[in-house]
C-alpha cells in the first residue's frame, strides 16, 4: 500500500536540557510553546501594577484644586504604562500623543537656508 501522507505527525525530540520539556507526559511541542522556562527581567523593567482603584475621591480633591474627574482620568491613562502588554502599548501611544500635542514649531531652531515662512 502506498503512503500518500504529505506531512507525518511525529513528536519532536524532547529537549533534555529543560526540566519542563524533558517530562515524557507532556508533548514536547506543548511544553516548549506553553510551559517555557522563566527568565529574569532586564534591569529597569517597570513593574506591572495598573491603576489603584482603592484611591478615594477625597484624595483627588487635594490635587491643586483641579477637576476630580480629570485627575482620575489622567491617572488611569498614566497607569496604562504599567498595566500589561496591550495596555502598555496604549499607554505608550497616549504618551506619544501628549508629546505631539505639546510640540510647537517654535521649539525647532530656525537656521539659515530654511524657508523664511518658518521663521
Amino acid at each position: 500500500m502506498e503512503d500518500n501522507t504529505i506531512l507525518k505527525a511525529e513528536p519532536l525530540p524532547a529537549n533534555t536540557s529543560s526540566a519542563v520539556t524533558a517530562n515524557p507526559h507532556i508533548p514536547s511541542v506543548s511544553a516548549s510553546a506553553v510551559l517555557g522556562e522563566s527568565e529574569s527581567m532586564p534591569e529597569g523593567t517597570p513593574i506591572c501594577r495598573g491603576y489603584d482603584f482603592n484611591k478615594t475621591l477625597e484624595e483627588y480633591g487635594k490635587n491643586d484644586g483641579k477637576d476630580k474627574e480629570k485627575n482620575i482620568l489622567d491617572d488611569i491613562m498614566s497607569s496604562m504604562l504599567t498595566t500589561g502588554f496591550q495596555a502598555t502599548n496604549v499607554g505608550l501611544a497616549i504618551e506619544e500623543i501628549k508629546r505631539m500635542r505639546k510640540w510647537r514649531l517654535s521649539d525647532v531652531p530656525w537656521k539659515e537656508g530654511d524657508d523664511i515662512d518658518l521663521k
